[in-house]
């Protein structure tokens, strides 16, 4: 049992993995990371993405569908229900988006600390409702930082993937995030190192194993060919014959592997 924000977290059999991509910082490809592992479950399970960066949404834009009905802010508004949030963007695969209009973001900024708790609330009851709609994975973008949306998506997740760049500051952030937070709510972490050099291997790798030991699930190569398809609008990746492809796959069976057996 975790007590946070005075609300007792019973840690009871799961329905559903829902899973948290999150970052020490921006910069470090963690949205992209999320919409593909999304792309890949929804394969064989019925899936759901949610922008949880609510001051920096960017799904809507990724996935260029018509204006929605609800967004997410709604939703932790208690304005809907999360099924008026979900839009079926590919078979199998349904999106719930942040609102990015210059509003919305202003609102975030004169939350109240009980809106807050109320929006933690809904994130944590959230999931039996997606189970309820038959929802096998629940994948939260999240802001990079503590933000509060952050916070709450990470304690109503079953497992955290922390997505960081091999450089030192990266390394120090995300090692006192950890020691901050994820202790504390005893959930399951690990480490994706994404655009990663051959050269930075060498030089950091021996830093990145004192700083997390074993926990580092994936090192995904930083390749021009992902840097040309994003320029052509293209987010999902899955099905490409290079590298990034083949490591992001390789990543979302482990995932399964180590946390739904």
């Amino acid at each position: 049992m975790i007590i946070y924000k005075g609300l007792i977290l019973l840690q009871d059999e799961k329905t559903l993995l829902s899973m948290s991509v999150h970052s020490y910082r921006g910069g470090t490809g963690k949205t992209l990371l999320a919409t593909n592992l999304a792309a890949i479950y929804s394969r064989n399970e019925k899936t759901c993405l949610l922008d949880y960066d609510l001051r920096a949404p960017s799904l809507h834009s990724i996935f260029k569908g018509q204006r929605p009905r609800y967004w997410i802010n709604d939703y932790l508004n208690g304005d809907c229900e999360i099924d008026d949030c979900l839009h079926e963007v590919k078979p199998n695969y349904y999106a719930g988006f942040a609102c990015p209009d210059a509003e919305a973001l202003r609102d975030l900024m004169s939350k109240s600390s009980n809106w807050e708790r109320e929006a933690l609330k809904r994130t944590l009851s959230m999931k039996y409702r997606l189970a309820e709609l038959g929802f096998q994975k629940t994948i939260f973008d999240t802001s990079p930082g503590l933000a509060y949306s952050s916070i709450n998506a990470i304690v109503g997740s079953d497992v955290i993937a922390l997505v960081m760049r091999l450089d030192s500051l990266d390394i120090i952030g995300t090692a006192e995030m950890i020691k901050g937070v994820y202790e504390l709510l005893e959930k399951p972490t690990f480490i994706v190192v994404n655009m990663v050099l051959p050269p930075q291997i060498e030089s950091l790798g021996p830093t990145l194993e004192k700083n997390f030991g074993k926990n580092t699930l994936a090192y995904i190569p930083c390749l021009c060919d992902v840097r040309g398809f994003l320029a052509q609008g293209k987010e999902i990746l899955i099905d490409e014959k290079f590298e990034y492809s083949l490591t992001v796959n390789k990543l979302a069976e482990d995932i399964n592997r180590i946390y739904c057996s």
